[in-house]
């Protein structure tokens, strides 16, 4: 596993950056296209399984 270069933390009350991350069928999506998509809000969970 190699280890991700420290990123500087957001100033308070700027927009979170987009992410392109992989789908369960392993295409891309972007975060961002959730968003839009979604009627009222829109929560993400982030899962790690560990075992």
């Amino acid at each position: 596993m190699s280890a991700s270069s420290p990123v500087a933390p957001l100033p308070t009350g700027a927009p979170a950056p987009d992410q392109t991350l992989l789908d369960a069928t392993g295409a891309e999506v972007r975060l961002s296209d959730y968003w839009t998509a979604a009627p009222r809000a829109l929560a993400l969970v982030f899962v790690r399984h560990f075992g």
